[in-house]
């Protein structure tokens, strides 16, 4: 009988063949036992197309999910909603800042400090980039925050999110909460890719930091200006 992770991590929105050549983005929001979120999107223009989601039990199970439908050669970039960088002082810019930008929404608390994540999210997030990396050792990687992004694009994760909401972004049904964080994730990967205005590298206004993960890694989000 297969595995429970095995059963879980079949995508439930399989692309139709004539996707499967697209150029994709993964993105992933790591967490616990089937609790692992992973999702395959095109990469032409937004909205982006949902190819394939699911949730696995480990990095490594989502990770050989996502690339089963993506195909390793045809992969662009990848977002990861967990800290791919740590500052060596007392916290990261990168998330001061993130909190100030959300302030107006009253959702600085989404932003955490990175001692008081959940391990499976700090662990199991490096080790999908580190899995990623084995298979495309220069594939771009960004971190990513799922539910501040939500907020800055106008839509509160604090209430249920519809289809409709996100159809700017992206067009398909996603099952659950931990698929739709790592498609919208996706955003941040595109965003190192286009460069879109608006959107700046959150990771290059730390002054010193531990990396786990080497470049190219960024963390993509919009709060220019």
């Amino acid at each position: 009988m297969a595995s429970s992770e095995a059963r879980r991590a079949i995508p439930r929105n399989r692309p139709k063949v004539k996707d499967a050549s697209s150029d994709v983005i993964l993105g992933f929001d790591p967490g616990g036992q089937e609790r692992f979120g992973w999702a395959v999107l095109n990469c032409r223009q937004p909205p982006f197309a949902l190819l394939g989601s699911g949730v696995a039990s480990t990095a490594r199970g989502a990770v050989r999910a996502a690339c089963r439908v993506a195909g390793p050669a045809n992969i662009r970039a990848a977002a990861v909603d967990s800290p791919l960088f740590w500052s060596v002082l007392s916290g990261r810019a990168a998330d001061q800042l993130l909190r100030d930008k959300l302030a107006p929404f009253r959702a600085g608390s989404t932003v955490l400090e990175v001692n008081s994540l959940m391990g499976a999210c700090l662990v199991q997030g490096v080790l999908a980039a580190v899995e990623l990396r084995a298979i495309l050792p220069s594939l771009p990687i960004s971190e990513s925050h799922p539910k501040a992004l939500l907020h800055l694009l106008g839509v509160d994760p604090r209430r249920e999110v519809t289809a409709a909401q996100l159809s700017p972004w992206i067009s398909g049904v996603l099952d659950g909460e931990h698929e739709r964080d790592a498609a919208v994730g996706v955003l941040s990967a595109w965003a190192m890719l286009a460069r879109p205005t608006g959107w700046c590298d959150l990771s290059r206004v730390e002054a010193d930091t531990y990396r786990p993960v080497p470049d190219p890694l960024g963390y993509w989000m919009p709060v220019a200006g």
